[in-house]
């Protein structure tokens, strides 16, 4: 990963003027509420933006993210790993009423005055990487001693008394 930290705000229309690139990383923990879905703040995000502007004189960011985590087993309720690799690309609008005129093929990302919140748009797209759904690829061990159970539940025929009354009757 680049030792040099992304910076939290960009003025879009210079970048995107020169065809600029940016690179660098951002601290897991200045991401609040990405750090509230993992069990670790810890570690960083490794982002490259490339600006640009498009034949219809859109403003455009195409963004690179890669980022390991650690998020909470739903089955065992431990910790354990998440590599999220994501790459997005979206046009740069002023407000609401322009993100509206965005072909529903492209992204808007609103930057107001100009002005795009690099740590906010990261941040969103780190979230929305995030599984529904985490479960590890092994058994965790929420079935131990189940072996036990499935025993004692063939063994025992709750219904087996019913079938001898039926036969009487």
């Amino acid at each position: 990963m680049s030792d040099q930290c992304l910076p939290s705000t960009v003025v879009t229309q210079q970048l995107a003027s020169r065809n600029a690139e940016l690179s660098g990383t951002i601290a897991v923990s200045k991401l609040p509420r990405l750090a509230a879905a993992l069990t670790s703040s810890e570690g960083e995000a490794s982002v490259q933006l490339r600006f640009a502007i498009d034949d219809q004189g859109r403003r455009r960011v195409a963004a690179e993210v890669s980022c390991d985590v650690q998020i909470l087993c739903q089955r065992c309720l431990q910790p354990m790993p998440l590599a999220i690799d994501s790459k997005v690309e979206a046009v740069l609008v002023a407000h609401d009423e322009a993100a509206q005129q965005v072909p529903r093929e492209l992204d808007p990302i609103i930057a107001e005055e100009g002005i795009l919140n690099t740590y906010q748009f990261i941040e969103d797209e780190l979230l929305l990487c995030l599984p529904f759904t985490s479960f590890h690829e092994y058994n965790c061990g929420i079935n131990a001693g189940s072996g036990e159970q499935s025993q004692q539940s063939e063994t025992h025929k709750p219904f087996a008394d019913l079938a001898d009354i039926m036969n009487k009757s």
